[in-house]
């Protein structure tokens, strides 16, 4: 039996980065533009993406959305970001719309909020989120809720049941779609190949549904997020937790350094978050490697002791080369050498100008010295010219007399 996962220590900082100017660009129905600055002071984060939580008055989160962009968050910067946002529909009244950023192991490292309103009339698709339940497809008599984790065998599938009623005065057809990813909604997307289904549903008819949710099979713990669409409206998103096989003893949540970029001899503060979820009081092993983007050693692979009492560790080490977008590769084993946990992560600079632009700019630049100069000439010239003949004529003049 495993003991539960160890809460991160409050007084362990992650990040100094704050959430500024949230703003709505515009709202047409369902459909945000969100404007917002982040503004990092110290550290540099990769892995990070944007999420958008929608929070109803009894503070229960009815949709969330990840925004698939993965950037970097580089030290002592500050950047105006714009995205959209496409809410479920069939929401009414008021919510607070939260905008989070956070790393790829779900950890918030800035959040601000904003009041959102909407307006929905009697034709809409309702699911009833009370209703819904999952079930294995080799034991459909234990019912686990919906906001509960499922625990499958190998090449076992997920049911997921709910009722759902169709207030429309036609008969429509939805599609669900699937998005799995690894240990929670931010972590690594899952390829995974699932059969296009179709739903029917009469008018103004209440029934009920099931989908099967082809699973991964490989151990773990995943996030499947179910979308009901009809067309491009998103009616739900429902999130389907489940973990297979023997649950992993240690989970690195985040690393992170003080910069994206190192000159040869300058210090590399580099931290580790982590969390060991066994009852056995043990010593663990991390092991660390920093290469650089062209694969060079930045730093010589070392290896430190990591008490599984302490979920947090920092170190500091000089650099023997110039390290640019840093990859860092972190390994967690026992006493018997036994691999329980890695993490790899590049710290890919977004401050850097691409080549080509430099040459684009360059070759614009000769061409607008070349169309100057052109029009100085044909400008010039004729004037020159005219100066010229002029001068000819009061010479001959002056020979005549």
């Amino acid at each position: 039996m495993f003991a539960e996962e160890q809460k991160v220590d409050e007084s362990v900082k992650i990040s100094n980065i704050f959430i500024n100017k949230l703003s709505i660009s515009s709202q047409k129905d369902n459909l945000f533009d969100i404007s917002f600055v982040l503004k990092n002071g110290d550290g540099a984060h990769a892995n990070s993406k944007t999420s958008i939580e929608l929070v109803d008055s009894n503070q229960k989160i009815v949709d969330r959305y990840v925004s698939p962009k993965i950037f970097t968050i580089e030290p002592n910067s500050e950047a105006t970001n714009n995205f959209s946002y496409s809410a479920p529909f069939g929401l009414s009244g008021d919510y607070s719309l939260r905008l989070l950023v956070v790393n790829d192991s779900g950890i918030p490292l800035a959040a601000n909020s904003l009041e959102v309103n909407f307006n929905r009339d009697s034709s809409f698709i309702e699911l009833i989120p009370d209703t819904c339940f999952l079930v294995s497809s080799s034991n459909n008599e234990n019912k686990v809720a919906i906001d509960k984790t499922l625990t499958l065998e190998k090449s076992e599938n997920i049911i997921l049941s709910c009722q759902i009623k169709n207030n429309l005065k036609e008969n429509i057809e939805l599609n669900p779609v699937y998005e799995t990813h690894k240990d929670n909604l931010y972590g690594e997307a899952i390829d995974q190949k699932y059969q296009k289904e179709e739903i029917i549903i009469l008018a103004d008819e209440e029934k009920s549904i099931s989908l099967t949710i082809p699973t991964v099979l490989s151990s773990g713990d995943y996030v499947t997020q179910v979308s009901l669409k009809q067309g491009n409206k998103i009616y739900n998103r429902m999130l389907v937790k489940y973990s297979i096989g023997e649950r992993e003893l240690v989970k690195i949540k985040n690393i992170s350094l003080d910069k994206t970029s190192y000159k040869k001899g300058e210090e590399m503060n580099l931290s580790v978050l982590f969390n060991y979820l066994s009852n056995k009081d043990t010593s663990l092993k991390m092991n660390v490697s920093v290469l650089d983007k062209k694969g060079d050693v930045c730093l010589p692979s070392f290896t430190e002791v990591a008490p599984s009492t302490s979920t947090f560790l920092s170190f500091k080490k000089e650099l023997e080369l110039d390290c640019n977008d840093p990859l860092v590769t972190i390994k967690i084993t026992n006493e018997s050498d036994e691999l329980l946990a890695q993490k790899d992560m590049v710290f890919e600079s977004i401050k850097k100008i691409d080549k080509t632009l430099i040459i684009d700019i360059v070759v614009l630049a000769l061409i607008v010295i070349l169309v100057v100069a052109g029009i100085i000439i044909f400008f010039v010239k004729p004037k020159n010219k005219k100066e010229e003949l002029k001068n000819n004529q009061n010479i001959n003049n002056e020979t005549n007399n």
